[in-house]
């Protein structure tokens, strides 16, 4: 496993110009993703660090790191604790049910299907809030940055980061939102942000 894994990562760097840039985008360059003054801009070197663990990682082992990062990046970034019990970090899943259930922390912005809403988002993530995009059993952060045309959706969308436990080598940070979810599921996508 560990050899193929190699072979995949030796691909990517061998048939592209940078391994970093095929993860960090297309949209836009690592320095754009990673604006200086937003609450992202001192943590490039560990969002680096996890999306390598991540995509290095067995989608069959339960302690795929996958599952940890957005707990993790919302403590490492924002100082948010809400998806940590103890010493383990909530699953997707997990932090699903947690802002669907409670009330007041996470304030729901509305349907990822929805422009106006995807334009909130994006404007709370530039204004330094922790925001997330969930649907039953994944969810996605959004990063500073602009509003993205996205064909699929038709639609301006939020920049984004998304790692999948299932199928590690999609993980990515600085694309658009539209990569984490196929257009008919945008639907079941909800957007949230929490007020410090």
């Amino acid at each position: 496993m560990l050899t193929m894994v190699r072979c995949v990562l030796l691909a990517l760097v061998l048939f592209s110009s940078s391994a970093l840039p095929q993860q960090f985008g297309r949209e836009e360059s690592f320095a754009d993703v990673w604006a200086k003054g937003t609450p992202w801009g001192s943590h490039i070197d560990w969002a680096e660090d996890k999306l390598v663990a991540c995509t290095e990682s067995d989608p069959t082992s339960d302690q795929n790191p996958c599952h940890q990062f957005v707990a993790q990046a919302l403590e490492k970034v924002y100082s948010v604790t809400d998806f940590r019990r103890d010493s383990e970090y909530l699953r997707p899943s997990q932090i699903v049910d947690y802002v669907s259930a409670q009330e007041g922390e996470w304030i729901e912005i509305g349907q990822a299907s929805d422009q106006q809403a995807l334009e909130t988002a994006q404007s709370r993530a530039n204004e330094g809030m922790p925001v997330i995009a969930v649907s039953p059993g994944h969810v996605a952060l959004v990063l500073p940055g602009q509003l993205i045309p996205s064909g699929s959706w038709e639609l301006r969308v939020p920049n984004s980061a998304s790692f999948f436990p299932r199928s590690p080598l999609e993980s990515y940070v600085g694309r658009r939102l539209s990569y984490a979810w196929q257009k008919t599921d945008s639907v079941d996508v909800k957007l949230y942000y929490r007020a410090h």
